[in-house]
């Protein structure tokens, strides 16, 4: 990259502003390298000085519940596996197992089969049952329903009602709520149309 070269077409100026970016990206791209390579380092450095390990996720139980990453190492002069090393991801410093600042045991092994489940649990959609309410009493969805993804209220009578223990719905008003993601929920949602009359529906 040349240095403030200057634009012969156009508006005349120089481009030094805009190399000044460049390398500022740059250099923010290398930043992002050296804050990820910690762990993922050492397992490439032993990858290209053909090693055979062995890599785990671990949850320390008997500290913060935080995720660790577990590197075994096979010594081919014993014939048996290192002791195992641990490292926060994204971090280079190891620690074996009671070293302060390490994991605390118990750890509990990630069975990467079990989360890759969960996933596909969490972002599979499901038929769902939309229901209806048309009221002038005082109630709560949760006796239709236990739990329920989204809830809407229009207050269709000529009073005002009220919706979750005073707030106040006016006549002519509508109000919707969603539970936010696909599997989130609501239990509970009060309403009084006493003098009033709501249409509530919701999905369960």
């Amino acid at each position: 990259m040349s240095i403030g070269n200057k634009k012969s077409d156009g508006n005349k100026s120089y481009n030094t502003p805009y190399q000044r970016r460049m390398l500022l990206g740059e250099q923010l791209s290398y930043d992002e390298l050296v804050s990820i390579r910690g762990a993922l380092g050492t397992l490439i450095t032993l990858i290209e000085a053909d090693q055979d390990y062995e890599a785990k996720l671990v949850i320390d139980q008997g500290g913060a519940g935080e995720t660790w990453l577990e590197v075994r190492i096979w010594n081919p002069d014993t014939q048996t596996w290192e002791i195992p090393e641990y490292a926060r991801p994204g971090d280079n410093t190891f620690y074996q197992l009671g070293d302060p600042g390490g994991p605390i045991a118990p750890l509990v092994y990630i069975n990467p089969n079990t989360y890759l489940a969960q996933i596909v649990t969490n972002t599979t959609g499901a038929a769902r049952t939309p229901n209806i309410i048309r009221t002038s009493a005082s109630g709560n969805v949760n006796t239709v329903a236990a739990t329920f993804y989204s809830v809407s209220v229009a207050n269709v009578g000529t009073a005002d009602g009220t919706i979750l223990g005073g707030t106040v719905l006016k006549s002519g008003e509508i109000i919707n709520f969603d539970s936010g993601s696909l599997n989130n929920t609501f239990n509970s949602f009060a309403y009084d149309a006493t003098g009033t009359e709501f249409i509530i529906t919701f999905i369960s």
